[in-house]
């Protein structure tokens, strides 16, 4: 099996901070490792056009921002930014 990754929401459903590199929005993302592991990333939206424009570097974030729930990986994306806030919709995975 492949690794996965599956848009799960954007500043619409959770409070994202903007990107702290390039200022565009983020992205919750699901990255399904295997059939029974999941973790849970916010990237930058911003993942350029293949041709001229390489996108951010957050695009694809270190693996420092992968974490096993969304509120989590809210977090380490929110507080990479200097703000903290718990996950509007109080789910924990």
């Amino acid at each position: 099996m492949k690794e996965e990754f599956k848009k799960i929401g954007d500043e619409t459903h959770y409070h994202m901070e903007r990107c702290p590199f390039c200022g565009n929005q983020a992205e919750l993302w699901e990255h399904q490792l295997n059939e029974s592991a999941y973790r849970k990333v916010v990237m930058c939206s911003n993942g350029g056009d293949g041709l001229n424009d390489e996108g951010c570097p957050m695009y694809m974030p270190p693996e420092g921002f992968y974490r096993a729930t969304k509120t989590d990986a809210l977090n380490a994306w929110n507080m990479r930014n200097g703000t903290y806030h718990d996950d509007p919709q109080g789910e924990a995975a």
